[in-house]
Formats: structure tokens, sequence, C-alpha cells
């Protein structure tokens, strides 16, 4: 397999070892993303009618060597809804599996939410958005998106080996409805809890949902603060007092009292 260099690559990357950009459309995303993977080359989603266009593509660019490789993308497309309103579709996500399970996504996908910020956005999903801890509605109408597109996402999962899924955010519901101040947590370890991706650092309690306990206010995972380590727990407990030790101290304390 040979990888051909592309100079885009390398005036995108800006000389880092690692840079997450906005790529630009989906004919440009392909050139780049093909000639960085030609074992797996990118069909265009126009190709396939239940896919739903993306417009605004964003991708990681990682350095091999003296080379530059996009190995992860995902994008959007901003639509007007009901009452003039936008809406996004986001989707077409995928990294290389020369670099799966190494949080690439996490960065691709905070870079794209960006620009969507405060918008309803609606998605077809797999079975990684469990493990991410988005909450989704599958609502049968809604206040912005077009109940022909709801409809359309509804059907389009039969055709799609790869979508068992669809929906939308219930962020924005909570935008709306949202009572409190969101708040800024702390890990076991006492470091700040951050949004895996967006990276922002603001949440708001989900009461509801046992999975998540957390939803991030920028973009909507879920998010539960980390617990301590085995270890931090060995150290806590060296320095709580036993029984034993309870009990003589106890004893000392009477014996002084009585002394006194």
């Amino acid at each position: 397999m040979i990888r051909k260099f592309h100079p885009d690559l390398r005036e995108l990357s800006q000389g880092k070892d690692k840079n997450t950009v906005q790529i630009g459309d989906e004919a440009q995303m392909k050139e780049l993303w093909d000639a960085s993977n030609p074992d797996v080359p990118h069909e265009m989603r126009s190709n396939n009618e239940w896919s739903y266009p993306i417009e605004n593509w964003f991708g990681t660019i990682l350095r091999e060597g003296k080379k530059s490789r996009l190995v992860s993308v995902i994008g959007h497309s901003v639509k007007t809804g009901k009452e003039g309103q936008p809406y996004a579709m986001f989707g077409g996500a995928k990294t290389h599996s020369d670099y799966e399970k190494r949080g690439l996504m996490r960065n691709t996908a905070g870079k794209a939410l960006e620009q969507i910020e405060g918008m309803p956005r609606i998605a077809g999903y797999s079975v990684e958005r469990k493990k991410s801890g988005l909450a989704i509605d599958r609502p049968e109408t809604h206040e912005v998106i077009p109940d022909d597109v709801l409809e359309f996402f509804r059907e389009r999962i039969p055709h799609l080996p790869k979508v068992n899924d669809w929906g939308v955010a219930k962020w924005f519901e909570m935008i709306k409805n949202v009572k409190s101040s969101a708040i800024r947590l702390k890990n076991a370890d006492g470091s700040e809890l951050r949004c895996k991706v967006c990276h922002r650092d603001e949440f708001w309690p989900t009461p509801h949902d046992k999975d998540t306990k957390y939803m991030c206010k920028n973009c909507g995972h879920g998010a539960i603060p980390q617990p301590k380590s085995k270890s931090q727990l060995r150290r806590d407990n060296s320095r709580t007092p036993s029984k034993k030790q309870r009990n003589r101290e106890k004893r000392e304390a009477r014996r002084k009292k009585r002394g006194g």
C-alpha cells in the first residue's frame, strides 16, 4: 500500500504532530482521505440514497515521519427548519483502523460541534453512541426539525447495516428547560472534570439518567467524575486509624483524664 503525499495536508497540519482542523466540503475531504488511506477510499455519500448530506467536514491529521496523514473525520450540514430556524445534521464519523481506540474522534467531533453550538442536531447512530453517553430522543415531531426529515431518519435504519439508531440530542431540550446554572466538577483525585468530546468544563446534572449523572453544557455528551483509584483508596485507608488503634487512643485519653 502506497500513501501519497498531499501538500494540503502538510499545510493544514501547521507543522504539528497532531492537529484537528476544518477541512472543507466532502469532495475536498475525500481527496485528502484517499491520499492518506488508499486501502479504504471514501465513498461519496451522494452515492447512497439513504445517506444524508454532510457539507462541512473536520478531521484530525497526524504526522507520520515526514508526511501528514488524515486519519479521523466527521462533519455536519446546517439546514433551515421550521419557522426559518437552523438545525444540524451530524455524522460521517470514521477513524482509520490503524488509529482506533486512541481518542482521536473526541477531538474531531469536538471541533465540529463548535460551529453548531445551540442548534438542535439530528444524526444516525451505531452502538458507539451508547459508549459516548449521548442521550437522544426519537420524536414524532419537533419544533425545529421538519417532519419529513424525522421520517427519513426513521426509515433509513433497515437500509444501512452499520446504523442501528437515530435521534435528536436531548441536550437541546435541556437547554430550553434547564432550571439551574451549570456546574464545574472534580474527579476524585482533585483534577478538573472535562468533557471527553469538546473538552469544556461546565455540566448539568441529569438526575433521571443513572448511567451518566451529568451532561456537558456545550455538546450534550454524558460525563461521570472519575472515582478514586485502588492506589488512592489504599493511601486513604492507610491514613484511617484501625478500630484497635482507635480503642487504644480512647483508653489513653481516659487515663490522662483520670491523672489530670
